[in-house]
Formats: structure tokens, sequence, C-alpha cells
């Protein structure tokens, strides 16, 4: 096994890589994962993991080999290396051994126990060049919460938020004056309903609900997404009517008091500081196999995350428009490393990370 790879090796994993984020929001807690058959430079066949449940990539690229032969003389590139156990589907190295390709060019082993190497072992023993190790860092970053989940045995923190250009996240309000207060637009209102669906649960404390009366869903990317709510409502204040409690999306509610199980279940927390309550909520997340959560706020509750360091990455929408005061945005911390400046739409996406974390 090596990893001398050429201009060529990068420019096929980089277009792997490309191809495997078509997978986010549908294929969780599954990786994303895309694979490439390539021959004389060229691509012959790519599949990716489009649906959790669904084919692996390799089983789609695969498929669409019509004459299996000239697989000796093809180069795979996959960006995760092929699962050897049995899941919900049989294992991808044996379907490659079938007609075992020249050589098979991998991103990352799989931190999986079930996985873990092996079926690199597995090529290698059947005489398959294997090349692991390109593009390890991009690899990394799109499957930062598998990783975390299966490495460090805990839940990745996404961190989100919107602003004004001139630093608030809400206006000044009147007593118990409620409903949203829109910041960004549409295009960035897809793209948070697209993280929240590649999430598997969502975050919130008791004041976004009380004022927003949010639903905390994911139609604007999937409307049939089943994503799970965390809502911390530690005195149990949110009325019965809310919409939260209105749908049939599973719904758990930490508080002080009460511990029911049910669609709409309840887990009672010790609630003696701001940490203790962030500890418990993670473990039960982990507990839960929740890979990925994303905390959405309010103000309160993303300070609180902030100041006890549970962040992996941040997500600040800027919006363009100024209100000149209401409720100020948090500050990101100076550990945090910009990873990267989007647009969306009129809006700005900065999303930052831990520094030196790629």
């Amino acid at each position: 096994m090596s990893n001398n790879f050429t201009k060529q090796d990068f420019y096929f994993m980089e277009q792997c890589l490309l191809l495997a984020k078509k997978g986010i929001g549908h294929v969780e807690p599954n990786p994303r994962v895309a694979c490439l058959v390539v021959h004389q430079a060229e691509i012959i066949a790519s599949g990716y993991h489009s649906k959790f449940g669904a084919p692996h990539a390799e089983v789609e690229a695969l498929r669409n080999i019509t004459d299996p032969s000239i697989l000796q003389a093809c180069t795979l590139y996959v960006n995760l290396e092929p699962c050897s156990h049995h899941g919900k589907t049989p294992p991808c190295v044996d379907l490659i051994l079938q007609n075992p390709p020249k050589r098979v060019v991998i991103a990352q082993s799989d931190p999986f126990d079930l996985v873990q190497g092996k079926g690199i072992e597995k090529l290698l023993a059947h005489g398959v060049q294997v090349d692991v190790g390109i593009c390890e860092k991009d690899s990394h970053q799109l499957n930062a919460p598998f990783f975390t989940f299966h490495q460090e045995k805990r839940t990745y923190l996404r961190l989100k938020w919107a602003q004004t250009a001139d630093g608030f996240m809400d206006k000044l309000r009147h007593a118990n004056e409620k409903g949203a207060f829109g910041i960004t637009g549409k295009t960035s209102q897809h793209w948070t309903h697209q993280q929240r669906a590649s999430a598997q649960a969502i975050l919130v404390g008791k004041n976004t609900v009380l004022v927003d009366n949010p639903k905390l869903d994911a139609r604007f990317f999937d409307e049939h997404k089943k994503i799970v709510r965390y809502v911390i409502d530690k005195n149990l204040e949110i009325p019965s009517h809310y919409q939260i409690y209105s749908d049939d999306l599973p719904t758990v509610i930490f508080n002080a008091h009460h511990a029911e199980k049910g669609l709409k279940s309840k887990v009672k927390l010790d609630f003696s500081n701001a940490k203790i309550v962030l500890d418990q909520i993670s473990a039960y997340a982990y507990a839960e196999g929740v890979q990925s959560l994303w905390v959405e706020g309010g103000a309160f509750l993303l300070g609180e995350c902030l100041a006890h360091d549970y962040w992996d990455e941040i997500h600040v929408l800027r919006a363009p428009q100024k209100i000149g005061q209401g409720l100020t945005a948090p500050a990101v911390p100076t550990s945090a490393q910009l990873h990267k400046k989007s647009p969306l739409g009129e809006d700005t996406l900065y999303t930052y990370v831990r520094e030196n974390a790629l």
C-alpha cells in the first residue's frame, strides 16, 4: 500500500468528493460517499450514496459497468474505505472483488468499529493495489460528524445564527411581543433547512419557541424529513398548542420536572448550571445515535455553548440590512478559524471551525 499520488489522482478524488456532497441531508447517519470508475484517464461510471438504506456508492458505480472485464484495467476512487460487513446492504468490498480493479484510491479509512481497515486489508489480500490518504482533510470535513461520533464517541455540535450587517440577531421588542423577525432571505432559509436535515436533531431554547413559535422542521429542503427537535424548557412553560406539539415530528423536551417516553418525550435534567445541562444533552444525543446536533439558539443558549466551548462548527448568516439597535449577536471566539465565506442570495455565510482543525 502506497500513497504516491499524481495530479490525476487529486483531480478524480476532488470530483468524487463533489459527487458525495449530493448525499447531504439524505444519508445521515451514514457517511456521504461517492465512487468513480476511471479507465485511461476517463470516468466510465460513477455513483454516490443517495439515501439512508439505499445502495452504497460502490454498488451504484459498478452497476453502470456493462463489461466487467474492463475493471481489471481500471482505478476506483472512493472517499471512504469500502465497507466489509453486512449491514442494511452486503459488504461493498465483496462486490468489488467479484471483478477486481487494478487499483483502488481511498481518501480515508473507515472509523466504524466493524470496518476500521478490514476492507483495505481484504483488497490487498486479493492483490489489488490500494492507495490511502489523498484529499484527506477535505474528506474529513465532509464527514466530520461521522468521524467524531465513531472516533471521539460524542455528538458533533454545529452552532448557527443569523445577524444583521450591524451585528444584531433580533430587533428590540416590546413586552410580550412575539413573532419571528426575518433577517435572511429565501436562499439562506433553504440552506438552513438542508443543514437541519443533515444534522438529525436540532436544539433550541425555550425563549426561541415562545417568541417565534417555529416549526423547526426541514420543509424547504425535504418536507418529509423526520428530524428530531430538542427543546430546553426547564419549567415546561411552552403551551401545548404551539407548533412543536402539533405535528408528528419527534420532540424531546429537556426539563427539570418530568420524564416521559413518547412522540413528545420529556427528559428530566439537573439544571444546577449551564455546563451540566449541556453535558447531559450531549450525552443524551450520543446515546440516541445522533451524530450531529444543529444548535439554532436563541442568544442565551448560543452564548452558553460558546462560553463552555461546546461547538465544532459555527455558521453565521450575515444579511445586508441594518437595524441600528436590537439583540446583539454572539461573538465568534478567537479560537475559531474562518473556513469558508460563501454568498447565499443577498446574504453571506461565514463558516468557522476550530483553529488547526483543517
